[in-house]
């Protein structure tokens, strides 16, 4: 019998303020944006969104955001369970 592939669709993006900002990495402690801009610091959401089905982490900017630099310092806005799932970016939300 044949091996049968699969491949996620995986994307990452950081909402913040009224800006949807496609991201290339996320780690625990930062995020890497495509294409950077200039924010003040303060909340933002982080979204892992596979196969539809989105994740999303409230976290801070902790320095803001330069157009310079496509890292950006984040810390989790709420380290006991931030974490909330949605289907669609702005459905129901339940805390994961």
């Amino acid at each position: 019998m044949p091996a049968i592939g699969y491949s996620a669709d995986v994307k990452l993006r950081m909402y913040v303020n009224d800006r949807v900002l496609d991201l290339r990495q996320v780690g625990p402690n930062h995020a890497v944006v495509r294409e950077p801009e200039d924010l003040p610091p303060g909340p933002a959401e982080i979204a892992v969104i596979v196969d539809g089905r989105e994740h999303v982490s409230l976290v801070i900017l902790v320095e803001g955001m330069s157009r310079l630099s496509e890292r950006v310092k984040i810390v989790s806005a709420n380290p006991g369970n931030n974490e909330i799932l949605r289907s669609e970016r702005f459905g129901s939300a339940e805390l994961g």
